[in-house]
Formats: structure tokens, sequence, C-alpha cells
């Protein structure tokens, strides 16, 4: 297993201090990006805690958005939450259920690195096209 970075410490700390969970996984993600090797970047944040019993899902988002707020305006550009009450977790033990697949995230397709190619490719074909024929004699 590989060691935690630091933002990943550094969210686990955070969210350990706030909400004190019963379980908490902080899974970096980034790999599955187009973002460099070793990039603290892309998060997926699975806690259970009893701060939870009384709030909507939302509020549990919000919640922890408010805690990782400086984060949130770092490096970090994208969490991906599951938020869960004790209840609820053990259900799920129970019953011998792994993560959600909608709380699966899907691989990167490439984002703007993607997008930009596609453009580039696209006006390249279009330029193309519209070159007047030159005949030589």
């Amino acid at each position: 297993m590989a060691a935690k970075g630091a933002i990943a410490q550094q969210i686990e700390q955070k969210l350990t201090d706030s909400v004190q969970p019963i379980h908490l996984e902080v899974i970096n993600e980034s790999y599955k990006h187009n973002v460099p090797k070793g990039s603290e970047t892309h998060f997926q944040v699975i806690v259970v805690s009893e701060k939870f019993e009384s709030l909507k899902m939302i509020d549990r988002h919000r919640m922890i958005n408010d805690i990782l707020k400086d984060e949130l305006k770092g490096g970090v550009h994208a969490l991906s939450l599951q938020t869960m009450i004790p209840s609820k977790w053990y259900s799920s033990i129970k019953r011998g259920l792994q993560l959600e697949p909608k709380y699966r995230t899907p691989p990167c397709l490439g984002g703007m690195a993607q997008e930009m190619a596609e453009k580039s490719n696209q006006q390249k074909a279009a330029s193309s096209s519209q070159q007047p024929d030159v005949k030589t004699e």
C-alpha cells in the first residue's frame, strides 16, 4: 500500500477532528486523471459519522466542503463524497455491500487535454479543406 501524501493526511486529520468518524477512507484518485505522477488533486472520501444523523445528504456534503474549504481553494480539484450514518454503514456491511456503483468515480477521459486535441484536429481538418487548389504549369 502506498504511503499517503501530505494533502490526504491533512484531509484525514481535519475530518477526524471535526466529525469523529467511525469509518473514514480518503482515496487519492489523481492517478485516474491527466495530472503529473504523485499529484493530490482528485479525492474520494467515504466518511461515516454520528454527526450526520440529523442531516440531509446535501447538508453533510456542505459540512465536509466547509471543513475542507482551504484544500478546495488550493490544489484539490475534485472531491467525491460518500457520507453515511452508522446504521446505514453497519447495514451495508451486514449485507456484504461494497461501495455503491453510483459513488465509484469513472476514469478520466482526458478532460481539457482531450477537448483541446479534438478542437485542434477539427481546426486542422477545416483549414485543409478550405485551401484553394493551386495549379502549376
